[in-house]
């Protein structure tokens, strides 16, 4: 019997290791090929170790570096040209950016570039040639995915907000560019509720699950809230 996502090609990519691995081990349990694009050997180690017990046949690592434009497009080339074109492409966020803990006067020029390549330079490179090359085919799914557990519950400057308010008005610029290709966007925050990693991880990956199999009709901002969901 076939699972939901047999034959299809998936990409996870981003600065949060922690939803990167959440997301990979349900693409993988359902069928999917899984290319993760990571910076380092270091996080490609820490992925697999976070998989252990999952079956990764199909997982592909490539390194790269993911807010270099040129790099991501050549990645994007070589996956459709190697495996064909991607379904469903996650990119996996932090809400608490690197300035986290600062007043804006009072942050550090090396801390606001970190925080700029991590969060919005990676989604719009990400955004823009994933969305680009599913545009070609007129299908796909491109999901950003923001890991903001703890983040709502407590006192964060602005300086915290700033990239997760430039993330949403990027994604409504992408959703409504994209929706005039038969492209679905969602994006979704992930908030609050559980100890438990394995539970979190199932939550999760179970929702984008949800999502990509809705049909046309995936609304733009989606928040799973992790305490509504049953054990």
């Amino acid at each position: 019997m076939n699972k939901l996502l047999t034959g299809k090609v998936a990409l996870a990519a981003g600065p949060s290791a922690y939803i990167i691995s959440a997301v990979v081990q349900t693409l993988l349990q359902e069928g999917a090929t899984v290319i993760v694009a990571a910076r380092s050997a270091k996080e490609i180690a820490s992925l697999k170790h976070r998989l252990t017990g999952t079956n990764t046949d199909k997982l592909v690592t490539l390194l790269t570096d993911y807010p270099d434009y040129d790099k991501v497009f050549e990645i994007s080339e070589s996956i459709t040209e190697q495996f064909g074109s991607i379904d469903i492409a996650i990119m996996c966020f932090d809400a608490i950016a690197t300035a986290a803990g600062y007043n804006i006067i009072e942050t550090d020029i090396i801390d606001w570039e970190k925080m700029i390549d991590n969060n919005i330079t990676s989604y719009f490179v990400g955004a823009r040639v994933l969305i680009g090359s599913m545009k070609q085919n007129k299908k796909g799914m491109f999901v950003s995915v923001v890991n903001a557990v703890g983040f709502e519950n407590k006192n964060y400057p602005t300086v915290a907000d700033l990239t997760s308010c430039m993330q949403m008005e990027m994604a409504k610029m992408f959703f409504e560019e994209a929706t005039k290709y038969n492209i679905r966007c969602c994006h979704l925050s992930v908030t609050d509720g559980s100890n438990d990693e394995k539970f979190i991880n199932n939550a999760i990956g179970k929702f984008i699950m949800q999502l990509y199999n809705g049909g046309g009709n995936v609304s733009l901002f989606q928040n799973l809230k992790i305490a509504e969901h049953e054990h």
